[in-house]
């Protein structure tokens, strides 16, 4: 009874100081000014992460074209293939997981641990990516915002791959018209690990292979191959009314003097360099294309076609 009494004594005294504080105009009880850090902070699903945040993270070794299966995956060692790699049939398709990352001088040694036996393996990244393997998340991801969708297709050829003969073909498709994403599934090379498999609308098939969030690809190649260079997730016809003659060029992968930078772009795709000048109230842009060809723009017009 005593500590009963004792309780509700206390209750009374606390009761009264949150009634008073939370009527005090003198507390101000809010944040104050906008914050630049939100309270919580969602991570975008094709993060890159830098080798040096793998641990924790969970990759799959990635399939090969039948010529290069014999050699097995040479950056690993610890497995049961010839000079200690895992063999190519016993660990195609599985996951691993990053247990310890550690640098020495300029490469990484990383250690793995076989998710379904427990097995452990070592690898030594030379330009902080491994090779054959990918980062599982990004086509987990892939898969689940892109399967069955339509997408419309920047480039103006499929790759078709006999696996009977190893032969690579391709088919001809005219740029943005819509492909359907009737699968996706791993690629061949840690580079482009993502292997979109397209339909086109007459039934062509064929496929392109994707670079996601650019995990595991060294420096040199990492903005190569993205999602972004090579698909739209909404019908640019109706994203951009322009002209029939501005489309039926950008289908061709032509330009014309007097197109936008935007249009320019969609037909000849992204230049390797832009030099850009500005005077007065000029601004002058040189488009730089492996090619050897040159674009020439004022103003966001282009002026001068350099082939």
């Amino acid at each position: 009874m005593k500590k009963i009494i004792c309780l509700l004594m206390l209750i009374s005294l606390v009761i009264p100081f949150n009634v008073t504080y939370a009527q005090n105009s003198y507390i101000h009880k809010e944040s104050i000014g906008k914050s630049t850090t939100p309270s919580v902070i969602k991570k975008e699903a094709f993060a890159f992460y830098p080798i040096s945040s793998w641990v924790g993270k969970r990759f799959i070794f990635l399939p090969s074209p039948k010529s290069l299966q014999k050699s097995g995956y040479q950056s690993f060692k610890g497995g049961d293939g010839e000079y200690g790699h895992p063999s190519y049939n016993k660990y195609v398709g599985r996951i691993a997981k990053v247990v310890s990352v550690n640098k020495e001088q300029s490469l990484y040694n990383v250690q793995f641990v076989m998710e379904d036996d427990g097995h452990r393996l070592t690898a030594t990244a030379y330009s902080e990516n491994i090779w054959d393997i990918a980062l599982i998340a990004d086509i987990d991801n892939a898969r689940s915002k892109w399967l069955d969708k339509t997408l419309w297709y920047a480039g103006n050829k499929l790759v078709t791959y006999n696996e009977d003969t190893e032969k690579f073909g391709s088919v001809n498709v005219k740029k943005y018209l819509p492909v359907k994403v009737t699968d996706i599934v791993l690629g061949w090379f840690e580079h482009q690990p993502i292997r979109f498999i397209l339909q086109t609308s007459s039934g062509k098939e064929g496929f392109r292979d994707i670079n996601l969030s650019g995990t595991n690809t060294s420096n040199r190649l990492r903005d190569n191959v993205r999602f972004k260079d090579y698909f739209l997730t909404k019908d640019p016809r109706k994203t951009y009314k322009w002209p029939d003659k501005v489309w039926s060029s950008i289908e061709r992968e032509s330009v014309f003097i007097g197109m936008t930078a935007k249009q320019a772009r969609m037909g000849w795709g992204k230049p390797k360099t832009i030099n850009k000048t500005t005077s007065n109230n000029t601004i002058s842009e040189q488009w730089v294309y492996s090619s050897g060809s040159y674009l020439y723009f004022e103003n966001g017009v282009l002026t001068t076609i350099q082939n």
